[in-house]
């Protein structure tokens, strides 16, 4: 028997300030509708939506702006900034390559992680979906620095970090 899920974290893509309807950012009506569905199979659970601050992103502008402020408060959800969390350091050797990763402690601790990426192109990796959508949860806002080892970073961040579910 498993045990109860107590607490959902849902990490949707808002990586900068575009709308979802350019296909950069994560529709709010899909997370919307994901709440639905586990408020109707788990009851009341508490959930979090999650996003981390980036070099050119403030997590809560991007909240406001992308509509999650309003569906937070329509849905009783939490939105939380993974920049401002409990903060634990995990070093992972990728490729011959030490690296050092702040992680965030709330989704080391959920019960249920669910990772809500998009499917874009990106130069510097190609495509860009469920792995390096994961790689957005270093808390540390200055990502940047792990762009000479991208790769290898979002190899990385992928080996501590495990979601549950992703769609």
């Amino acid at each position: 028997m498993s045990p109860p899920i107590g607490s959902i974290i849902i990490k949707p893509n808002l990586c900068y300030y575009w709308y979802a309807s350019t296909g950069y950012t994560t529709d709010p009506n899909v997370v919307e509708s994901l709440i639905d569905y586990l408020r109707g199979k788990l009851g009341n659970v508490a959930i979090k939506i999650v996003e981390a601050d980036a070099t050119a992103m403030r997590t809560k502008h991007a909240f406001e702006m992308l509509g999650y402020t309003e569906l937070a408060k329509e849905k009783g959800v939490e939105l939380f900034n993974l920049s401002t969390d409990r903060i634990i350091e995990r070093k992972i050797v990728v490729n011959n390559k030490e690296i050092l990763f702040k992680v965030p402690s709330t989704i080391l601790d959920a019960d249920l992680f669910i990772n809500v990426p998009k499917l874009k192109t990106m130069k510097a990796t190609k495509i860009t979906c469920a792995l390096k959508n994961i790689f957005g949860c270093i808390a540390s806002p200055q990502k940047v620095r792990y762009h000479s080892i991208l790769h290898e970073a979002i190899v990385g961040i992928n080996k501590i970090l495990h979601p549950h579910l992703t769609i």
